[in-house]
Order: structure tokens, then C-alpha cells, then sequence
């Protein structure tokens, strides 16, 4: 549903430039308020880390698909939360070489 303020994208607020933080421009959530105890909270909690729709989708390119079909919800989470660390720890090496 298009926003009666948007300028950008055709109200896709997923692929908007001006989205941050799971936000619209106008800061109102573009998400829905997740559910308590659902196999998807559980892997997010288990993840713990950024939540942005672009971050996300590339913590888990990085996942073999065979494996992501093969796990509980909690193991992805654990999964994506092992890819995001290796991600940041390989910045902070980088930076401390530097």
C-alpha cells in the first residue's frame, strides 16, 4: 500500500534509498511488529545482530541453501549470526593491518 507522503520508488518502501533501520522515511516501521514465539522470532533471536531487509538478505546469501533447508529456525539464526560475526571480525582485522 502505497504511502499518501511518498516521493520514492512507487511507495516500495523495501527498496527505498531513504529506508533505514526497518524504517520508512518518516520513521513508522515498514515491518510488522513481530510475533512472540514463532519459529522466526526464535531465529532472530538467535541472530541478535542488524535487522535491515538488505543486511539480512545478505547474511543469507552466504548460506548454502541445503543447509538452510536442513536446520531449525534457531540453527539459522546461529548460522547467521556466525556469518555476520566472521563479517565484522574480518573489518576489524582489516582495519587494525591497516
Amino acid at each position: 500500500m502505497k504511502k499518501d507522503y511518498c516521493t520514492q520508488n512507487n511507495g516500495d518502501c523495501q527498496t527505498c534509498s531513504l529506508v533505514n533501520y526497518s524504517l520508512d522515511c518518516r520513521n513508522n516501521s515498514i515491518n510488522e511488529k513481530p510475533r512472540k514465539n514463532t519459529p522466526v522470532s526464535r531465529m532472530m533471536g538467535a541472530y541478535g545482530g542488524f535487522t535491515g531487509p538488505q543486511t539480512l538478505k545478505a547474511i543469507q546469501e552466504q548460506i548454502p541453501q541445503e543447509l538452510w533447508e536442513n536446520i531449525t529456525y534457531r540453527q539459522r539464526g546461529l548460522v547467521m549470526k556466525a556469518v555476520n560475526d566472521a563479517y565484522h571480525n574480518g573489518l576489524i582485522r582489516k582495519y587494525e593491518v591497516e
